[in-house]
């Protein structure tokens, strides 16, 4: 009864736009690191449901779980299902990482090398990105300096890999060296996708098939291989 009271509210409101044949598109962020897959099945099943026929079109962020999933739960739910990897840009390919941090001012505080430095250690995860360039001038205000050095940079990168590091033993942590000394890995474990869902594992799409890499501000916190 009260998701009907909600969709009946948001149709009032969206009613002006409709009546006009205006095309409302609904972007929904955030559900794609959801641990519990079965709480985005709820919100599915309930609430998405629930403005089926209502011309408001949605796109949702799912759980990356799902998409290993065998049931075939988004197939049947959504029209279309697209599956994008959260790194996206070889930062030693292409420029576009630092392009965006010359586009958020990152010139006037750090040189091209600690540029080229943050966007090698995020993973070509535009979070991690942000995440690293925030942390570094957070060390460089502490040391009271007007520019991010390199030792700034080092110390983001270190406080990035530690939070990657955080709960990773046992078979996780055999599955993350296997990849770094083989360049083995397989989604069909569960302790994997968890892996692939915490971005301690990276996907990546190269020559047609898709290619897995321990992140590398994670990696530089494991033994190197001997």
């Amino acid at each position: 009864d009260e998701v009907a009271q909600v969709r009946d509210l948001l149709l009032d409101i969206a009613k002006p736009l409709t009546d006009r044949q205006a095309q409302i598109t609904v972007l929904i962020d955030g559900l794609d690191r959801l641990i519990k897959p079965e709480r985005f099945r709820e919100f599915a099943e309930q609430d998405l449901r629930a403005l089926r026929g209502s011309k408001i079109s949605v796109i949702v962020a799912a759980p990356l779980l799902l998409w290993f999933d065998k049931s075939e739960f988004l197939h049947d739910y959504f029209d279309m299902v697209k599956h994008i990897p959260a790194a996206f840009a070889d930062p030693e390919e292409s420029d576009f990482l630092r392009r965006v941090l010359e586009r958020r001012g990152a010139s006037d505080l750090m040189d091209k090398r600690e540029m080229v430095d943050i966007s090698k250690y995020s993973g070509e995860v535009l979070r991690d990105l942000l995440t690293l360039a925030r942390s570094a001038a957070e060390y460089a205000y502490g040391d009271d300096q007007d520019r991010i050095g390199r030792q700034h940079v080092r110390s983001a990168i270190h406080q990035l890999g530690k939070s990657y590091l955080a709960g990773v033993n046992g078979t996780a942590r055999q599955l993350i060296l296997r990849l770094i000394r083989k360049g083995s890995f397989s989604t069909e474990q569960p302790v994997a996708r968890e892996l692939l869902v915490h971005r301690q594992v990276l996907e990546y799409f190269h020559d047609g098939g898709d290619v897995f890499a321990v992140h590398p501000a994670l990696a530089k916190m494991m033994p190197k291989p001997s």
